[in-house]
């Protein structure tokens, strides 16, 4: 089965854009798994852009669900 690949070389700076930019992939239904992979330094501001995401990615979760 083939696949659909996103792959970040550049973080945007909101969360929410990473959360748009695969659901532009990624569709309710498809047939097709959705692999992400993001290219993350790691020291300096790629890192703590990272752990910011991952931090506000989970707070949403506990509140409204998985995303």
């Amino acid at each position: 089965m083939s696949r659909h690949i996103v792959v970040f070389h550049d973080i945007p700076w909101n969360p929410f854009d990473v959360e748009q930019i695969v659901g532009r992939v990624y569709r309710i239904g498809q047939q097709r798994d959705v692999l992400i992979h993001a290219l993350v330094a790691d020291s300096g501001l790629d890192l703590e852009l990272w752990d910011i995401y991952e931090r506000t990615l989970r707070r949403c979760e506990r509140q409204i669900g998985e995303l």
